[in-house]
Formats: C-alpha cells, sequence, structure tokens
C-alpha cells in the first residue's frame, strides 16, 4: 500500500500543549502500541546532530509500518546541521515520518522552499476569545463548566500557557469534587486572586496607611 502521510512536518510556533498533542496523535496513528519505544525517539537540537538526526531516521523500523522521530528545540541546531536536516528534508527515508519542532520560523525564512516538502503546523498562542474557548472546552470534556469572573482571573493568573492551564484547571475540577460549575472563590484559592483586585486592595489598604496589609496583599 502507498503510503500518503507526510514524511516530515515542521511544528512551528511557543504553543507547547497543543504541539504535544499533536505529537501524541501522530503516535497513535503511525505507531503500532506493541513497538514501545523502539520506533520511536525524541531528539533535542542543543545536545544532537545532523548526523544522529539522519542516522535516527533512516534506521529500519520493528514494528510500526514507519519510525517517528522528534528533533525538539531544532532552532538551537548548529548552522551547518540545520542545513545537513534541509537537504534530508527534501528526499526523506518514506518509511520514518520526522516532526521539525521549533519556536520561530527561521528554517522557513532561510529556506522558504521547504514548505514544498514538508507539512507545516503552526503553533502561535491563542487569542484571548480562543483561550475561553479553550477552557470552556477543556472543562465541558470533564463535564464541568466555569462561571465568567473565575474564567478571567483563571486567565489573568495564569496567561496563555495552555500547558500550566491544564494543570490548574485539573486541580479546581479535583477541589470542586462533585459540584458543576467553578467559581471566582475558587480560583482565588487554588490558583491565586485577580491582579486587578490585589491592586484595588493594595489602593486601598494604602489609603487606610496600612503599610502591613498592603506588604500582605503584594
Amino acid at each position: 500500500m502507498v503510503n500518503t502521510s507526510p514524511s516530515v512536518f515542521l511544528f512551528i510556533g511557543t504553543e507547547k500543549y497543543l504541539k504535544e498533542r499533536a505529537i501524541s496523535e501522530l503516535r497513535s496513528r503511525l505507531l503500532d502500541s506493541s513497538s514501545g519505544e523502539l520506533d520511536y525517539k525524541i531528539l533535542y537540537g542543543s545536545d544532537t546532530s545532523a548526523d544522529e538526526i539522519i542516522n535516527s531516521a533512516g534506521t529500519i523500523h520493528f514494528f510500526s509500518s514507519r519510525r517517528l522521530i522528534v528533533v525538539k528545540d531544532f532552532d538551537k541546531l548548529s548552522e551547518e546541521d540545520t542545513s545537513k536536516v534541509i537537504t534530508y528534508i527534501k528526499n526523506p527515508n518514506q518509511h520514518t515520518c520526522l516532526v521539525i519542532d521549533s519556536d520561530g520560523a527561521s528554517i522557513l525564512e532561510d529556506e522558504p522552499s521547504i514548505s514544498r516538502y514538508a507539512k507545516v503546523l503552526k503553533f502561535a498562542p491563542l487569542s484571548d476569545s480562543e483561550l475561553s474557548s479553550w477552557i470552556k472546552k477543556y472543562l465541558s470534556m470533564q463535564d464541568k463548566t466555569i462561571e465568567d469572573d473565575a474564567l478571567d482571573i483563571l486567565k489573568e493568573s495564569k496567561g496563555a500557557d495552555l500547558l500550566n492551564l491544564s494543570r490548574e484547571i485539573d486541580k479546581l475540577t479535583t477541589f470542586i469534587d462533585k459540584r458543576k460549575s467553578i467559581t471566582g472563590d475558587d480560583v482565588e484559592s487554588l490558583v491565586g486572586k485577580s491582579v486587578v483586585a490585589s491592586a484595588f486592595d493594595i489602593a486601598s489598604a494604602i489609603g487606610d496607611k496600612n503599610a502591613s496589609k498592603a506588604n500582605r496583599i503584594v
């Protein structure tokens, strides 16, 4: 049977949670459950070389129909090694799926033609509205909801890092137990108080000339 899946993926962007989800989906799709770690390898640009990447990609697969090689922090690879890997990408081993994971898009800027040989997926931080939708969807999969003020405090406290957010949401769902909806008080108790609310409290403490209270809030 002809293999129509891409042999090379470029994961571009800083959103690590979504990247890990994509890698997990590739593992489920490409690797046989009996292969364990034999057909899967992770390398890091800071402590690997082009030769190691290319040799790993050329190694014969064991139980799965393809090997999966992931190179994280690819932008830390030397210029010479990057050039060698780009040459490989233009003529890859069809029995290996190579994932190039890079925070920046320098590989595309330096070699625009690379997009003809690899499937490019971008993983940028979510916008505010996208982040709200993601949190609600994540909670809905656990049959939970979140009140609007709690949602605002959670985003304000943890930002757009989905990996950190997922951990805090998991803690919150455990915290509220059988209760269905997460409240602002829940988030402030477990994650932290709103910076905006704290700023008003600090201003009030200063107005009351209560230095110890202001320091406690800070």
